[in-house]
């Protein structure tokens, strides 16, 4: 079999699980040892782009790693869901990166 596959299941969506009516909040301290790196969505966003295909993220990760945020840019990301709390800050991290690769 040639397929790799990485599920990563967050604290919170494990701990919702177990009891309904309770509501934890779960914060990384620190980053762990990077074991793996990989192109898969450096390579994924000019193969979409050459099928015409607009390309867009949606999760935590741009909204919590400026540099995640930036790399999307670089490689051509269309579009990126934030939370609210840091549409300004990560916007101006977008325009500074897409102003240095004379990005559209």
């Amino acid at each position: 079999m040639d397929d790799l596959f990485i599920l990563q299941a967050r604290p919170e969506t494990v701990q919702s699980q177990k009891k309904a009516a309770t509501m934890v909040t779960f914060t990384l301290q620190e980053t762990g040892e990077q074991l793996l790196t990989g192109l898969a969505i450096g390579q994924l966003i000019p193969a979409a782009h050459e099928a015409d295909n607009p390309v867009g993220i949606c999760g935590q990760a741009p909204t919590d790693y400026p540099e995640f945020a930036a790399f999307l840019v670089r490689c051509g990301i269309d579009s990126i869901s934030l939370n609210p709390d840091s549409v300004i800050d990560v916007t101006r991290r977008v325009a500074e990166v897409e102003v240095k690769a004379e990005r559209p």
